[in-house]
């Protein structure tokens, strides 16, 4: 285990030795402790610096002072190689973070990121359902959502990890990677493998045939006006009939929604495949793996919206967005392009109207774009 600076000592910095006043690592430092602290925008995060004391800047490693202004911070994030700061990144995680639980890959979109003559920027993730952090993440080039996984696992150790994905995930390949990478998997099966899903749905049309390779799971939540029952049953009846990579299990997961109010109810049924045995898996703990995959709904991708506002962001130029967040890697990518008030530092949306004269808002403080 190493600190985290030092994990950002590994990321190559691309500017030329020659005037440069602060380390890269240093100034990605400031970005995580700034973020820490409330600040979502490039802004807070160099006034914020401008106002901390020498004793915690030399901490982040900074030698010099003033700390970076708004454009030098800028024009290091905008630069940046995302790849070699993610791969940093990820095996620093890996070596604090204990292996163990479903490790959820789901894809994202930042709509704010599109633009007539471009795409926008398509990102996908490795989300610990059980440490509630993104291990790893890559951008998807030309909607490859399957190719980008497979690189991507490939890159972790999957030792002790059990790989959950969507419909869009559920290919052979992606299944050979996990086990090679050490890991299992629990995916979900529709119209996307016809034949595999037929013979599942065939084999689950009629229980009691194969009743004794059967287990069963049932749970049952209210969520607001709502009464959520999911019942999952998982055979072994399929192992050595199906030429799925290290099938050792396929399930049924049924879910029925019933509206309290209007006493009607939603049915619906998919399908999935999973290289756990019975011995390690069973069906409560495949219902559980299967319902916490869409944690990273509101864990992960609701946050980075809600909360930072990535979605937002209108940020398109150099490696912006997939690397305007990188160093904080809870990873929500948190620096968003949202202002702040400059007297008070308070966002938009805390409903002040931003003036010298508010008396909720605080003298001017240093000029954040003051240059160095």
């Amino acid at each position: 285990m190493y600190p985290l600076l030092e994990a950002l000592a590994q990321v190559p910095d691309f500017r030329k030795s020659q005037g440069k006043r602060h380390p890269s690592a240093a100034v990605l430092a400031l970005a995580c402790a700034a973020t820490l602290c409330g600040c979502s925008s490039l802004t807070a995060i160099a006034q914020w610096g401008r106002e901390q004391g020498k004793t915690l800047l030399t901490r982040l490693g900074f030698t010099r002072f003033p700390t970076p202004c708004v454009a030098t911070c800028h024009r290091i994030f905008r630069r940046l190689e995302v790849e070699a700061l993610e791969a940093a990144l990820t095996r620093w995680l890996q070596t604090w973070l204990p292996p163990g639980g479903g490790l959820s890959l789901d894809g994202k979109t930042l709509r704010g990121s599109r633009d007539e003559d471009q795409d926008p920027v398509q990102l996908l993730a490795a989300f610990s359902q059980r440490l509630g952090t993104t291990l790893a993440q890559a951008a998807i080039p030309g909607r490859d959502e399957v190719e980008t996984a497979i690189t991507l696992l490939q890159s972790l150790d999957l030792h002790g990890w059990i790989v959950t994905g969507d419909v869009g995930l559920a290919h052979q390949p992606l299944a050979e990677a996990v086990l090679q990478q050490g890991g299992d998997y629990v995916l979900t099966i529709k119209g996307n493998q016809p034949t595999l899903q037929e013979n599942i749905a065939l084999l689950f049309s009629d229980p009691a045939v194969v009743a004794n390779t059967i287990t069963y799971a049932t749970q049952v939540n209210l969520h607001g006006g709502r009464i959520e029952r999911r019942t999952l049953a998982a055979s072994i009846a399929l192992v050595g009939y199906s030429r799925w990579p290290g099938l050792a299990q396929v399930f049924q997961l049924e879910r029925q929604v019933t509206r309290k109010k209007t006493q009607t109810t939603v049915r619906e049924v998919v399908f999935g495949v999973t290289g756990l045995p019975p011995e390690k898996a069973d069906a409560e703990r495949l219902l559980a793996l299967s319902r916490g995959h869409w944690g990273i709904e509101n864990r992960l991708h609701r946050v980075r919206d809600v909360i930072f506002g990535e979605d937002k962001s209108r940020v398109r130029s150099g490696h912006t967005p997939p690397g305007d967040g990188g160093p904080v890697q809870h990873r929500h990518r948190p620096l968003a392009s949202r202002r702040v008030c400059r007297h008070c530092r308070r966002l938009p949306s805390s409903g002040h109207s931003p003036s010298k004269s508010n008396p909720l808002c605080l003298p001017f403080p240093p000029n954040p774009f003051q240059r160095e």
